[in-house]
Parts: C-alpha cells; structure tokens; sequence
C-alpha cells in the first residue's frame, strides 16, 4: 500500500492542528504539511467533491499541485 511521500509528513515535533470549519483537517498549522493521514484524507472525501478513485498518494497526486512539486523532487 504506498504511502504519501515522506516531503508531504509534519516534521513538527509537536504538531498544531488546523482548523477548518470547526474541524481538525488533519494539516499543521504551523508547516502546511500532514500530521494524520487518514484524518485527512476522510475530511478530504467530506468536503471535496468528484476526488478521483484511489489512495490518498494516488488522489493528490492527481489533484494537488503542491504534492505534485514534493514528489518531483
């Protein structure tokens, strides 16, 4: 099962959850990066709709430009 790039994991040692709309969206607030993996990706699948099929590494790799950049790397 692949796993989100290493480059894409809060390297926080205590990391600050972000809010969103009242919820903790799995994302630090402090680096942008995250710190829970499958928080997000359930609060991604609540809140976006027409994500592609797959997991995780394989959503964002089609769909966010940011992880994209990580992984070129």
């Amino acid at each position: 099962m692949p796993s989100l790039h290493p480059g894409y994991h809060c390297q926080c040692s205590i990391p600050s959850p972000m809010m969103v709309q009242g919820e903790d969206s799995g994302l630090c607030q402090g680096c942008g990066f995250i710190y829970d993996e499958r928080l997000y990706e359930m609060r991604l699948r609540q809140h976006v709709a027409n994500l592609p099929e797959g997991d995780l590494d394989e959503i964002l790799s089609q769909v966010d430009p940011r992880y994209q950049e990580v992984i070129a790397k």
